[in-house]
């Protein structure tokens, strides 16, 4: 389902790109333009022109991370959606998916996004990170840590893994084991804000 801005956008724009010269090509170029800018408004509408001519998959992918990119985060998710329908078997829909989600704090959401990913790819690193991250939002300590766990075999060297499965750990309750992740994380990057906090929080 389109967007009701891009629905708009696409009803107003279709008679104008008739009477331009602007290729779908020329469209993309002045969509990445005005993005790189900051005129996302303008990326959008370059883009609703392009859908109103050859709507596809890299069409509804790129609008998806534009309306993520304006704040328009339940447009964003339809946008993604649409791009999944046309390629289902795809990752990267179902990544840029996460985004708006995740904004909008819907954790249960971004789990099933998340092994619908995993099916297909199950040492998917973002995929792991948010599922463990969503794990954690919603209370699911033991499981986020199992999550976490599993990243740190893939990437043993990976900070931001470590501590937040030190994290996981302590709220599951597991002060000691906790402790002795973020001491370790602190030996090599002294700076480390999350393990800092987490070491203060076993206290």
């Amino acid at each position: 389902m389109a967007s009701r801005l891009l629905a708009t956008l696409i009803i107003s724009l279709a008679l104008v790109s008739i009477c331009t010269a602007d290729t779908v090509p020329e469209l993309y170029s002045k969509s990445y333009s005005q993005e790189y800018a900051g005129r996302y408004s303008q990326a959008l509408e370059a883009m609703a022109l392009i859908k109103s001519q050859s709507d596809d998959y890299v069409c509804e992918l790129r609008i998806g991370w534009l309306l993520y990119l304006s704040k328009q985060y339940g447009e964003s998710v339809e946008a993604y959606n649409s791009a999944i329908n046309f390629a289902p078997e795809a990752v990267e829909p179902y990544l840029g998916l996460i985004l708006p989600l995740t904004v909008q704090k819907k954790w249960r959401s971004i789990i099933v996004v998340v092994d619908s990913v995993l099916k297909n790819d199950p040492s998917n690193y973002s995929a792991l990170s948010n599922k463990a991250w969503a794990l954690y939002c919603l209370g699911r300590f033991s499981e986020s840590a199992e999550i976490y766990s599993k990243i740190i075999r893939l990437y043993p060297a990976d900070l931001d893994m470590q501590a937040g499965l030190g994290w996981a750990l302590l709220k599951d309750g597991n002060i000691a084991k906790a402790k002795s992740i973020f001491e370790k994380v602190l030996t090599v990057s002294p700076a480390n804000v999350s393990a800092s906090d987490g070491i203060a929080a076993c206290k």
